[in-house]
C-alpha cells in the first residue's frame, strides 16, 4: 500500500510540473478517440471519413476549452446525418441548439461529460461514465449525461432505420420523415431506460458520497453499481427492453474500476485517525468531523559506495 501511495504522490508531482503539456495531450487523445469512434460508427458522409479531418479537429480541441470537443462532436454527427437526410439533420441540429442554450451556455465546464457519454454510448458501455460522474461532479452533471444519452439515441435510431430516413431509398416525404423520427425518439424504450437509470444513479452516487460516513465514496460507488445494474437488467428481463447484456457487464466492471481509481487519487483518507471537534460562537454550536488525508513523501534514497568507503579507510590506516 505504501508503494501505491508513493506512486500517487509521484504522479501528482509530475502532473503539477508538466500539466501545461499533459492537459493538451490528454484533450487531443480524448477528442481524437471520440471523432474516430463516431466516424467508424456512422461513416455516412464520405468526405468526413477522411482521417485528416479528425486529426486536425482534435489538434484544434487540444488548445481550446473542453466545450470545443462537444461542439466539434455535434458538428461531426450532423455532417454524417446530412448525408442520410436533410430533414433529420435539421431536427437533430435543433435539439443540439436547445441543449447548448439550456445548459452549456451557463455551465460549459461540464460539457466534456456529454462527449464522454457519447463515446461510451458508441461502444455500448455508458455505465462506465454514469457510475463515476456522481463521484467527481454535482447534481447538475445529470444534464450533460442525459444529453449524451439522447445524442447516442439519435444516432442509433438513424442507424436502425437507415432505409426509412435515407433520401435515396425512403418512400416518405420530408414531413413524414420528421414525424416518424420524433415518434421514434419518444418511443425509444432503450434510451428512456438509460435516461432513467443514469438520472437515478448519478443523483444517488452524489448524495451518498457526501454523507458523513466512513468510506463514503466506496459506499456511493457500490450503491450506484447496484442501482444501475438492477434498473438496466430489470428493463431487459421484466419490461422486455433489449440491451446488450455482455456490454452492460463490461461497462459496470469498467465503471467500478474507474471509480476506484478516482477514489484513490482524489479521496484517499485515513478513517482510523478520525477526530470529532465541537466549538461554539454567540449564535451556533458546531460539530465537526475531521478525517485526515493520507499523504506520504517520496523516500529519500541515499547511495553509499562501499568500495570507495573501504579505500578511504585503507588510506587513513
Amino acid at each position: 500500500m505504501m508503494g501505491l501511495l508513493v506512486f500517487r504522490e509521484q504522479i501528482k508531482t509530475f502532473y503539477g510540473k508538466y500539466s501545461v503539456y499533459i492537459i493538451p495531450v490528454c484533450k487531443f487523445v480524448f477528442a481524437l478517440t471520440v471523432f474516430v469512434s463516431i466516424t467508424l460508427g456512422t461513416g455516412y458522409m464520405r468526405q468526413a471519413n477522411n482521417p485528416f479531418i479528425p486529426i486536425v479537429a482534435a489538434a484544434a480541441c487540444a488548445f481550446l476549452p473542453s466545450a470545443a470537443i462537444t461542439f466539434f462532436t455535434c458538428i461531426l454527427i450532423l455532417l454524417h446525418l446530412y448525408a442520410v437526410s436533410v430533414e433529420i439533420t435539421a431536427v437533430v441540429a435543433l435539439l443540439f441548439l436547445m441543449m447548448f442554450l439550456l445548459y452549456f451556455v451557463f455551465k460549459p465546464g461540464n460539457a466534456w461529460l456529454m462527449t464522454a457519454v457519447i463515446l461510451a454510448g458508441v461502444w455500448e458501455i455508458p455505465g462506465t461514465v454514469i457510475l463515476s460522474v456522481g463521484l467527481v461532479a454535482g447534481p447538475l452533471s445529470v444534464v450533460p449525461v442525459c444529453f449524451g444519452i439522447l445524442t447516442s439515441g439519435f444516432v442509433s435510431l438513424v442507424k436502425t432505420d437507415f432505409s426509412v430516413f435515407s433520401s435515396g431509398s425512403s418512400s416518405l416525404n420530408g414531413i413524414q420523415k420528421i414525424i416518424y423520427y420524433m415518434n421514434s425518439i419518444v418511443g425509444d424504450e432503450k434510451t428512456l431506460l438509460l435516461l432513467g437509470a443514469a438520472l437515478l444513479t448519478v443523483l444517488l452516487v452524489w448524495a451518498v458520497r457526501r454523507l458523513s460516513i466512513h468510506y463514503a465514496w466506496a459506499v456511493a460507488l457500490a450503491v450506484g453499481t447496484i442501482v444501475y445494474s438492477f434498473l438496466v437488467l430489470a428493463g431487459n428481463f421484466i419490461f422486455d427492453v433489449h440491451v446488450n447484456i455482455p456490454a452492460v457487464v463490461i461497462s459496470i466492471v469498467l465503471g467500478v474500476a474507474v471509480g476506484a481509481v478516482l477514489e484513490f487519487f482524489l479521496f484517499a483518507v485515513d478513517y482510523s485517525r478520525t477526530e470529532y471537534v465541537q466549538f461554539e460562537d454567540d449564535d451556533y454550536y458546531y460539530y465537526v468531523k475531521a478525517v485526515p488525508k493520507i499523504s506520504v513523501t517520496k523516500p529519500e534514497v541515499q547511495v553509499k559506495n562501499i568500495t570507495e568507503a573501504a579505500e578511504d579507510a585503507q588510506e587513513e590506516e
